[in-house]
């Protein structure tokens, strides 16, 4: 390799590291805070849930008794569903609304997929089995349960904050 070439290089691995080395620190920071906040501790209750996703999810929330009922919370964050009716006719109910918050309902999509790749009550869904290492994709209704989970915890956690630990799934 070239000389200016060789020290382009070692001057971006230099500075990968020193930013790699400022990524621990902030990553510790914020486990710290996490473990310190009951309410994010109540939210890594919910499985596919890690730290990263509550602590996300405390920010675009925040303080949950804002909500007065379950409802609101789910419609702020885009996770009800779009319902067609006209008149006294029957009501259809369709998709998501994918209203509000977009980003923590990303991470929400994303909490479900981990949780039914991973072991437990959403694992048998999927189309790779729970073998580590194996390759495959969960199948949809495994991601709709697992939202569905997601928002039913969310919902009861709005609903009783104080009670939500003791009623949130391991």
């Amino acid at each position: 390799m070239p000389e200016d070439e060789r020290l382009g290089t070692d001057r971006h691995l230099r500075e990968f590291d020193r930013l790699g080395e400022d990524l621990q620190v902030i990553e510790r920071d914020l486990a710290r805070s996490a473990l310190a906040d009951d309410g994010v501790k109540r939210l890594m209750t919910i499985p596919g849930v890690d730290m990263t996703v509550a602590l996300a999810m405390k920010a675009a929330i925040g303080d949950v008794s804002r909500f007065d009922e379950p409802q609101k919370l789910v419609s702020y964050l885009g996770l009800n569903p779009g319902v067609r009716q006209s008149g006294p006719g029957p009501a259809y109910h369709g998709r998501i609304t994918k209203q509000g918050r977009g980003h923590t309902r990303g991470m929400l999509v994303e909490a479900a997929w981990a949780a039914a790749r991973a072991p437990g009550p959403l694992c048998g869904l999927s189309s790779s089995g729970c073998e580590p290492g194996a390759k495959g994709k969960p199948l949809r209704p495994a991601v709709r349960d697992g939202l569905a989970e997601l928002k039913s915890t969310l919902a009861r956690c709005a609903g009783a904050a104080a009670s939500c630990a003791s009623s949130s799934p391991a």
